[in-house]
């Protein structure tokens, strides 16, 4: 799976990050820590995925 290709998570319907991990978490990645917002500008989470390989993943509000 290639997470530069926006046909990869928009075929699954994704509209927000929950939905990108939940997406990314049917192959394989797992969550690091919590999903953490930053004050009303930003919701921020890291996630590693299968082969081990840790990748931030950030959603700008509003």
């Amino acid at each position: 799976m290639i997470l530069t290709d926006p046909a990869v998570l928009e075929g699954d319907g994704a509209e927000d990050i929950e939905d990108v991990i939940a997406c990314l978490r049917t192959h394989g990645a797992e969550l690091v820590g919590e999903l953490e917002q930053y004050e009303d500008v930003y919701r921020l989470c890291y996630v590693r995925g299968p082969e081990g390989i840790i990748v931030g993943l950030a959603e700008q509000l509003g």
